[in-house]
């Protein structure tokens, strides 16, 4: 009971809905499966692209937990380009068809360490523009992730 309080403080606020998948078109986004991408693709699309998930590689550069008790990953390719990934925590998305897979990806999470090259699966969200290290252009981000791997 007293961490369902807690996390209730700490959660997400911003478009939250939206970033754990429990808004109304949440089911449409979800159905097709993840297709490939690039980091300077997701970068690079207009912010009325719409919602799919993706899969994307690059080298992990920045790794902390937020005040919203999402981890925040930073990836990056070979060229610089960034792009922010964040991890939810399970106990903030309680409600979203995507949980299950929160959940898998909270706990690789764990696992994953600045300078690994990796390989994310998640879906594209465009943040609202703000001051953020490591954020691509258009603010778009993979949030939540659903699965992330190391990848040699």
């Amino acid at each position: 009971m007293l961490l369902s309080i807690l996390l209730a403080l700490t959660c997400g606020t911003q478009l939250w809905s939206k970033k754990i998948l429990a808004d109304p078109d949440a089911a449409a986004a979800l159905a097709p499966a993840p297709v490939p991408g690039t980091i300077a693709q997701l970068g690079g699309l207009a912010r009325t692209h719409k919602r799919q998930s993706f899969i994307v590689d690059g080298t992990i550069i920045e790794k902390r937990a937020e005040h919203d008790d999402d981890i925040h990953v930073v990836i990056e390719d070979s060229q610089g380009n960034h792009l922010v990934a964040e991890f939810p925590h399970p106990g903030c998305a309680v409600g979203s068809p995507a949980l299950a897979a929160i959940k898998r990806a909270r706990k690789q999470a764990a696992t994953l360490q600045v300078g690994q090259h990796v390989r994310l699966t998640g879906m594209l969200f465009f943040d609202k523009p703000h001051a953020m290290i490591g954020n691509a252009p258009n603010y778009a981000e993979v949030h939540p992730v659903f699965k992330a791997q190391p990848v040699p």
